[in-house]
């Protein structure tokens, strides 16, 4: 499912050793979320959680000696053990979406899907980002930035790992 098939796509896959069921509830419980989902150092507090086509996920992180900064989730697809994906970007405390605060031409909103499969008794999971209604600026900055948020993602994919080893 994309907007502009001709958009580039991050595609990440990554096998971990548990259930599709406890990879699922480490992606949607709250309060797994907040242990795994946020960096090192920092403190995510979930304002909103509604997870639902269309529901909202807003979170707060706190890092030290930075002022605040909100992510927004915007559920599009919710099939259990499966397959999510939603609308992600930065938004303000309300949930309003917001420009990234370092990189003015990255795309403001991008379309993050999750696929779950079982893979030699654990879970294979694909991970997709793609940019949603985007400029042409937009465009070109994700396409010239593939590189950087694959190394982004490592972090939070490896802090997923040791969360579900835990």
């Amino acid at each position: 499912m994309c907007d502009k098939c001709n958009d580039p796509v991050l595609r990440l896959t990554r096998d971990f050793a548990a259930s599709q069921d406890r990879l699922w509830s480490a992606w949607t419980d709250p309060a797994a979320l907040t242990d795994w989902f946020t960096p090192e150092g920092a403190t995510a507090t979930l304002l909103r959680h509604e997870l639902r086509p269309g529901g909202m996920l807003l979170s707060r992180l706190d890092m030290p000696g930075a002022d605040p900064s909100y992510s927004r989730f915007v559920y599009r697809e919710v099939a259990p053990n499966r397959r999510l994906s939603w609308l992600h970007g930065f938004g303000d405390a309300e949930g309003n979406p917001k420009r990234h605060p370092m990189a003015a031409d990255f795309p403001l909103l991008l379309v993050s899907t999750l696929v779950f499969a079982p893979k030699d008794g654990g879970t294979a999971m694909t991970l997709t980002w793609q940019p949603h209604q985007a400029s042409a600026d937009e465009v070109h900055f994700f396409a010239q930035n593939l590189d950087g948020m694959r190394a982004g993602w490592a972090g939070p994919l490896d802090q997923l790992a040791r969360y579900l080893a835990g």
